[in-house]
């Protein structure tokens, strides 16, 4: 569904995609919004197709010089795959070649990146279906400033591959080694084989079945082989951290743990290590992991999950002051958060991430007070000192019904509850109420400010829809996206050290 109103001059209320009364963000914000929360995949309101439209045409009213530091912020702060492609062949369209090569190494900083930004240019969407001559170059730049291992370790993936990506681009080899890989990712028979790289060999001579050594390579490189358990068990007992997160169905399908009854502690032992644990992984990826387990997995692998959970999450804040943390469990939160797409749908729904940043918070601030909302306050009991994935559960498990963004708030308001921060986690698609001239949510807002003149609202937008239920101001914050940098923009607002435009400001201090 398309938001027809998002792009009016009105300055008061518009509908939002579930029909209710809503704010419009300003173009700048919502961009910023896109970049930190769309996968350009299809949510419970709208369509990939229409959040793709709404991007392209914000950006032809928005200064290239703003679009390009946008692209930058989607990959290095919100970790985008898609957005900083987009953006990256939108510049590349409106040809301002400069500030693409300024970006491009920067955006477009591995073989999926690549695939992607030469994919979204040959589909059209941005305006043309051919590379031209400046991208073209910064494509030939990215493979000459490449080794050629680091080229053969990036080149999984198809539509477009990275032998279609060479064919288009016609980069030069500049050595032997690089013409004879070019050859062989081409699949082309006439070149010297001895001057390949030797993890290619070794891959090559493995897949061939002249040798049963198991080469150095991504484990999707072996996916489609026909390999035996015995291989599987190899590969994991040499796999580093985030392997062994990920691929704990695998595991589980080539009976590594049924086969070697030692790998579960093992695996246990190294995804709990703190000294293993990358200090940029993200809270959700854990949460990731655990929600797509499978039932079969070893409980110490499940324990040793939540001991990761609780590391990853202790440098959150202690954040002064009276918390109020209210958590969206409507029926739209049920989405996955990457959205739907043909085999490859997240079990991560816009719950968890709701529930595992309140919980997180929570874990720090045992004094917060969780108010999960639908239409009204749903009851879910919290303890402080259960992990963050336990809490996460309850949270998570109340899922259903409509949207009303201000009961919470009410609640609050009738308790007459004393408060200095109310963090609101939502997809801000409240609809099941209505005011005259503003919002429920407002009304409720400017009764809870009487009482506590001091205190301040953060809303987390965890979804790709361009429409919220507070307007900026002083005291409100909209910040969007699920990455942990949120829970320092709380603190730092909590303590009056950001403007209400915040997402938008750092943004702007981007340099190209």
């Amino acid at each position: 569904m398309s938001n027809k109103n998002l792009f009016s001059k009105y300055d008061g209320l518009v509908k939002n995609e579930a029909g209710g009364d809503a704010f419009k963000l300003d173009p700048k914000s919502t961009l910023a919004l896109y970049a930190a929360t769309s996968c350009l995949n299809n949510t419970f309101y709208t369509s990939g197709e229409s959040q793709l439209k709404d991007i392209i045409s914000l950006c032809s009213t928005m200064e290239p010089e703003f679009i390009a530091k946008v692209a930058v912020f989607s990959r290095h702060k919100s970790n985008m795959k898609d957005m900083p492609a987009l953006l990256c062949a939108i510049l590349a369209s409106r040809k301002e070649n400069a500030l693409l090569k300024k970006i491009f190494s920067r955006c477009i900083n591995n073989g999926k990146m690549l695939r992607n930004f030469v994919q979204i240019i040959r589909s059209g969407v941005t305006g043309r279906k051919s590379l031209g001559t400046a991208p073209k170059k910064l494509v030939q730049n990215w493979f000459n400033s490449r080794t050629p291992d680091e080229i053969f370790m990036d080149s999984i993936g198809q539509n477009p591959s990275l032998s279609q990506v060479l064919a288009l681009s016609h980069p030069n080899p500049m050595d032997q080694e690089k013409n004879a890989l070019y050859g062989w990712l081409r699949g082309r028979e006439d070149f010297n084989y001895d001057s390949l790289p030797t993890r290619v060999k070794d891959y090559d001579n493995f897949k061939k079945g002249n040798t049963k050594e198991v080469p150095d390579v991504p484990f999707e490189m072996l996916t489609g082989l026909d390999i035996d358990d015995d291989v599987w068990f190899h590969i994991a007992k040499n796999a580093g951290w985030h392997w062994l997160r990920m691929n704990l169905n695998t595991m589980i399908r080539h009976n590594v743990f049924k086969h070697h009854p030692e790998m579960v502690d093992f695996v246990a032992e190294k995804l709990s290590n703190r000294k293993l644990i990358p200090k940029n992984v993200f809270p959700y990826q854990i949460m990731a992991s655990y929600l797509n387990s499978s039932e079969e997995l070893p409980t110490p692998i499940r324990s040793a999950l939540q001991e990761a959970m609780e590391i990853a999450t202790e440098n959150v804040p202690v954040i002064d002051g009276v918390i109020d943390l209210c958590v969206d469990v409507s029926a739209s939160m049920n989405h996955s958060v990457t959205g739907h797409r043909k085999g490859s749908t997240s079990a991560m729904r816009f719950v968890d991430v709701a529930a595992l940043m309140a919980c997180t918070l929570l874990r720090k601030n045992p004094n917060a007070v969780v108010i999960p909302f639908n239409t009204n306050v749903v009851k879910c009991s919290l303890d402080p000192k259960d992990t963050v994935l336990t809490n996460a559960k309850k949270l998570s498990d109340v899922c259903g019904g409509g949207t009303a963004c201000s009961s919470a708030l009410r609640h609050l308001n009738n308790k007459k509850s004393k408060g200095d921060l109310v963090v609101m986690f939502s997809d801000n698609q409240s609809w099941a109420e209505s005011a005259n001239g503003t919002t429920p949510l407002m009304n409720e807002w400017k009764s809870f400010k009487e009482r506590n003149g001091h205190a301040v609202l953060a809303c987390v937008d965890i979804a790709p829809y361009a429409t919220v239920q507070a307007k900026n101001d002083k005291d409100i914050l909209h910040v969007s996206g699920w990455n942990d940098s949120v829970f320092e923009v709380l603190n730092y607002f909590m303590r009056n050290q950001l403007t209400s435009n915040y997402w938008v400001d750092i943004i702007n201090k981007v340099t190209l």
